[in-house]
């Protein structure tokens, strides 16, 4: 018997259906882990160039500047005022003051959320005229 209707069957479409599912079960959880170590190594440059941009500010300007982080929002301050804000995607914790002559006091921002996906960079450390990402190994932050 020659068939005339071209076409799929049930059986071949719900097939079909079964191998996407599969394979979608397979690439999901690495693509979420890329996802948030992609935004958390994002969050971190974002840090960065909002201390050069302070570095900057504070040298040219001659005031001493402050960048703090409030839940997931960093702020580069005079006194209490915000110069800048930006909004991030992840938690991340620590204090970083800038002298007017464009001198950070050593200390670091680090990622302060739970996630295990081991970024390159989690953490911005500052050594007196520098700046540096790095990487947060539970009790420091190693300049990379």
């Amino acid at each position: 018997m020659v068939r005339k209707i071209k076409g799929f069957t049930l059986i071949e479409l719900i097939i079909v259906v079964a191998i996407i599912a599969i394979l979608l079960a397979i690439a999901i959880p690495p693509l979420n882990k890329w996802r948030i170590r992609y935004y958390i190594e994002s969050d971190t440059k974002a840090i960065y160039g909002l201390l050069q941009e302070g570095r900057m500010k504070a040298f040219t300007n001659k005031k001493d500047l402050i960048v703090t982080i409030t839940g997931k929002q960093v702020c580069l301050k005079e006194g209490n005022t915000n110069i800048k804000c930006i909004k991030l995607k992840n938690y991340f914790s620590g204090t970083v003051n800038i002298t007017k002559r464009g001198i950070f006091n050593n200390s670091h921002i680090k990622y302060s959320g739970s996630a295990n996906v081991n970024p390159s960079y989690d953490c911005v450390v500052t050594t007196y005229t520098r700046a540096k990402l790095g990487e947060w190994d539970g009790s420091d932050c190693k300049a990379k």
